[in-house]
């Protein structure tokens, strides 16, 4: 996203002013028309044509935790690693891109383990016998 100066800014409202639409004065000025209605809206509002920066929130997931967390249940759904942090499934799937950690399912293995496909399965021969 480019950051355009307040005198730009001012110059596209001027420009609309003498009577001009906002799609020319994107053509003209050579910016998005998206950009030329925002700045257009603000100027009618009162506002100042700047740019604020709006700084984010940090990080609510540690993400020492999360990486242990994944170690030790590599088939959790993301839906349940982020009720497990109590927080937003985006803000789960935004830690683990940046922890660099693929999460692509092994749908080799059951989701509830060997074991109990190992019961279910010794189960299921004892019936068959009788």
């Amino acid at each position: 996203m480019a950051v355009y100066s307040e005198d730009l800014r001012v110059r596209v409202v001027e420009f609309l002013e003498k009577g001009h639409t906002q799609k020319e004065a994107a053509e003209v000025i050579g910016v998005s028309a998206k950009s030329v209605w925002i700045w257009n809206k603000m100027h009618k509002e009162g506002k100042r044509l700047v740019f604020e920066f709006v700084p984010r929130s940090p990080h609510r997931i540690n993400h020492e935790k999360l990486s242990t967390y994944v170690k030790e249940h590599p088939d959790a759904y993301l839906r349940e690693i982020a009720a497990h942090f109590s927080v937003a499934i985006t803000t789960i799937w935004n830690a683990l891109r940046r922890l660099g950690v693929s999460y692509k399912k092994t749908h080799n293995l059951p989701r509830s383990g060997l074991e109990k496909t190992e019961k279910i399965c010794r189960i299921s021969k004892k019936a068959e016998k009788k």
